[in-house]
């Protein structure tokens, strides 16, 4: 069973050099570490998110926002209105939260130090 750990781990192999996501590579460790069978509802949000925000910075055209998605929803043996619906309802900063040691901006003073 995947962590939030494991999940921020997925999305990490999956990032590319300039902060893009790519499903593809996603999917495919996915499928390698046999996390495909058994993924926990929450790291499909997590995932679901961080994926949704590259779209949204990105632009990524809905063709393909379809396709991955439709991949995605295959290599989980999902229903893909399942992984449509949760990814139109999922937050793109949904998964910021599990990132080791991520604070929201306005959670430091001015002067950098944390607020206390």
């Amino acid at each position: 069973m995947a962590t939030t750990y494991e999940a921020i781990q997925l999305i990490r192999g999956a990032t590319g050099p300039l902060g893009d996501f790519r499903m593809p590579i996603l999917i495919q460790n996915l499928k390698r570490s046999g996390l495909a069978f058994s993924l926990p509802e929450e790291t499909l949000r997590i995932i679901l998110s961080r994926y949704k925000e590259h779209i949204t910075f990105w632009g990524i055209n809905s063709k393909v926002v379809t396709r991955e998605l439709r991949e995605l929803a295959n290599a989980l043996s999902m229903s893909e209105l399942q992984i449509s619906y949760d990814y139109e309802n999922i937050a793109a900063t949904y998964w910021r939260q599990f990132i080791p040691h991520y604070r929201p901006p306005n959670s430091y003073r001015t002067n950098g130090q944390p607020r206390t």
